[in-house]
């Protein structure tokens, strides 16, 4: 992360100066350097570097920034819980000091403290963070050094509730009491995003800018509540446990504790599972990315599935979240609970504290779950009817299991009958494949591995929806969503509103409807079926997309012989559509594209004709890219071509109106082929926002967009396409107000206008504007 054209870097071997030469570290944008000592050699590091003012791997906030030391001594490039024989982590020690950009600048490094701090120890890395807004309030146990006010007149405006942080650390620290002797825990308000809280050396804690934006209510408030409790004591335990962990499984001993303890913690799944028809509800239960979802959901899973926790750089080892579990598994409640109490009264690590209490080597269960991530599938592959006694059913089950390398862990199935009587078998979990018998006094209903959600799954497929229940629990309803769209200087709107009804297990089909109302057509419907493929996309959807179906509509009135003419539209169309993007707000990678054909029938009483039959082809996309300084570059394209005959203007294409050249009345450029491009670059006004509305929204930041657009199109009703070739271009600016729903789902409001850089006689004065809840591209 450091610029090594920026350092002064000297190695000392046995007090003698060394070469040095610096590398990049396989594909991780950061210079390092390697070197080899005997045995008992002693190595000398000395650096300097000076830090960018915006600098930190959790990026910054204002002048608010979060950055970890610059020094991670490894072996053979990741942080190895077994080093070399000999060898041991704690025998590098290192001193940093840190001087902030500006002077008397507020600053943490080990404390709080303004312009220079220094700190010396063994720690992999020091938590560091600096900013203008920052500020220090101590209570009894804990301090914070926070940039949102401590208290505010104006709560239900700003929903400020930095003092629920204040009140939970009080309330949690008492319970914990009494606390190790001169031993201050710091609370560190960083914008996280991913987590609440992140416990790291040191007796540090960061916590989200966003912790409490919440509806003030307490059902919701004690989902954040209990996080914090919990990040609380994983952290009072890594500073108490630090004397007799590695740096390795410190990593993970403490979280796996705090997790035991809060096993019992509330989620919100039974409540939102009411509401699964809501788009956003669904893809908060199914996206992993979710903002702050291990507040609401208890499970196997680990946290930081971004991986920017600073303790897990360089490997990927589980944390504690997904140990508890399988310890739990092993032992079970009562006696886990006898052995984590012992483990903390004891002076020895976990794993030698847990061979000696039971006699037995436990190697072959920390080689396992601690030598890296996996994916793993369970599925009923078969339930077939066997012979049983008279009155009863019998069933022969098989359960599969397919994982991206060799486990072994217990797997619980529950069988259901249609009398509502349970059965419950245990798979020990070796092999890949498990068939057992089962006797049942009434026909089977259910069967389901894993019912209470106790293994970590990622499927091995491209459909992350497990096959864990048999039969298959059949179709259900989602609304889809609804795009908005009013063009303030024509007096037009747009109105897409659509629900599908699909597989709930499974993400490859879907039937859809579809209403809608558009500048051209008043008021339509659409049928499709959706056949998804490919790459799953946030756990929600697969990346690619085949429709087929058909649609009806009215036009707007016709400027014909009768202006309250309207023609009927009847289609059948097919599309294949990509959609990559992960952040529909202000994606920075991806993208998306479709390529639509269909044949459209017009009748209308007022033409000659009578109907006419047409075909339209259409492609248009667009992709993403970061830029420096938390800006982000959209590119998009669209181009289409009308064949056939057309009886009526209204059949035509259009090139200008929202979502395509913008700038232009949206009947300004009719015509038969026509292409347009459009780049816009996306930045952030104020990137965070205390202003809520009564908890229910939550207005989290201001961003805009500067547009640049163009388009050719040309032909008419009647004459060569090429005919009649017409371009124009324009520049535009949008501000997007972004807000959080009851503090869960995130929405956008889009301001644009446009201004025609090519104007004509008939072009309208002075620009177009328009709202929409969602950027156009």
């Amino acid at each position: 992360m450091f610029d090594p054209g920026k350092m002064e870097i000297s190695l000392f071997l046995d007090n003698k100066k060394a070469p040095l030469r610096w590398h990049k570290v396989r594909w991780i944008p950061r210079a390092g350097f390697s070197f080899f000592a005997r045995a008992g050699a002693k190595v000398k590091i000395i650096f300097r570097t000076k830090l960018p003012r915006r600098y930190g791997p959790l990026g910054c906030v204002e002048s608010a920034c979060i950055l970890g030391a610059p020094w991670y001594p490894q072996y053979h490039g990741v942080i190895d819980d077994h080093p070399p024989p000999g060898a041991s982590q704690r025998a590098f020690f290192h001193r940093v000091s840190l001087s902030t950009a500006k002077k008397k600048q507020p600053l943490f490094l080990g404390r709080a403290g303004v312009s220079t701090l220094t700190v010396f120890g063994s720690e992999l890395f020091f938590p560091a963070a600096a900013g203008d807004h920052f500020q220090t309030s101590c209570q009894k146990g804990f301090c914070l050094f926070h940039t949102s006010s401590l208290k505010s007149p104006f709560r239900f405006l700003t929903g400020e509730r930095l003092f629920e942080v204040v009140r939970t650390c009080k309330k949690t620290i008492k319970r914990l009491a009494p606390l190790p002797a001169n031993f201050t825990m710091w609370l560190i308000e960083t914008p996280l995003r991913e987590e609440l809280t992140m416990t790291l050396p040191r007796g540090a804690l960061l916590f989200s800018d966003r912790s409490f934006h919440l509806l003030p209510l307490e059902y919701f408030l004690k989902f954040h509540r209990q996080s914090l409790a919990r990040g609380i004591r994983e952290t009072i335990l890594s500073h108490n446990l630090a004397h007799k962990e590695t740096p390795a499984s410190g990593r993970w001993v403490s979280e796996m504790i705090s997790t035991f303890f809060a096993r019992y913690a509330k989620s919100v799944r039974g409540l939102l599972e009411t509401f699964e028809w809501i788009p956003q509800i669904d893809l908060v239960l199914k996206n992993p990315r979710m903002e702050f979802r291990s507040s609401f959901f208890q499970g196997p899973d680990d946290k930081d599935s971004l991986r920017h926790d600073y303790r897990r750089w360089n490997n990927t080892q589980p944390m504690g979240n997904r140990l508890f579990y399988k310890l739990h598994d092993l032992f079970g409640e009562k006696e886990l609970g006898e052995i984590i109490a012992g483990y903390l009264k004891s002076p020895l690590s976990f794993k030698k504290y847990l061979q000696k209490r039971t006699g037995l080597d436990f190697s072959w269960f920390f080689s396992q779950w601690l030598m890296g991530d996996y994916l793993v599938d369970y599925s009923v592959a078969r339930v077939k009817r066997i012979r049983a006694k008279k009155g009863f059913y019998g069933y022969r089950i098989t359960i599969v299991r397919k994982s991206s390398r060799p486990i072994t862990e217990p797997v619980i199935i529950k069988i259901t009958d249609s009398g509502d009587r349970e059965v419950q078998a245990t798979w020990l979990g070796k092999g890949t494949r498990h068939t057992f018998d089962v006797t049942l006094k009434s026909p089977v209903a259910k069967v389901h591995v894993d019912p209470d959600g106790d293994l970590s799954e990622n499927s091995t497929t491209d459909d992350p929806l497990y096959n864990n229940v048999w039969p298959s629990p059949g179709w259900r309803f989602i609304f889809s969503g609804f795009v908005v769209l009013f063009n303030v200087t024509e007096m037009l709107n747009k109105f897409y509103m659509d629900a599908d009804l699909l597989p709930r297990n499974s993400l490859r089909r879907r039937l859809n409807i579809l209403t809608y109302r558009d500048e051209i057509i008043e008021g339509g419907f659409a049928l499709a079926h959706l056949q998804y493929f490919g790459p799953v996309v946030n756990n929600s959807r697969l990346a690619y997309r085949w429709d087929l179906g058909t649609g009806f509509g009215k036009t707007r009135a016709i400027m014909g012989p009768d202006n309250n003419q309207r023609a009927s539209k009847y289609t059948v169309f097919t599309a294949f559509n990509y959609n990559g993007r992960e952040d529909f707000m202000l994606p920075t990678k991806k993208g998306w594209a479709n390529l639509l054909a269909s044949a459209n029938t017009y009748t209308s009483d007022h033409t000659v004709e009578g109907s006419s039959t047409n075909f339209e082809l259409l492609t248009e996309g667009s992709r993403y890219f970061a830029l420096p300084l938390g800006m982000s570059f959209a590119a998009h394209m669209k181009a289409a071509a009308k064949l056939g005959p057309v009886h009526d203007e209204v059949e035509l294409l259009r090139l200008s109106g929202p979502g395509k050249l913008q700038g232009y009345e949206v009947d300004h450029f009719p015509g038969r082929l026509m292409g347009i491009g459009a780049l816009e670059v996306r930045h952030i006004i104020y990137p965070s926002s205390d202003l809520t509305l009564f908890g229910a929204v939550n207005l989290t930041r201001l961003s805009g967009a500067f547009y640049l657009g163009g388009g050719v199109i040309s032909g008419g009703m009647d004459g060569p396409y090429t005919d009649n070739f017409r371009w124009g271009a324009s520049v535009g600016y949008g501000i997007r107000i972004h807000g959080k729903w009851f503090g869960v789902y995130e929405g956008v409001v889009n301001l644009q206008v446009s201004w025609p850089l090519k104007k004509y006689p008939e072009t309208r004065e002075p620009f177009i504007f328009f709202i929409s809840l969602e950027p156009l591209f």
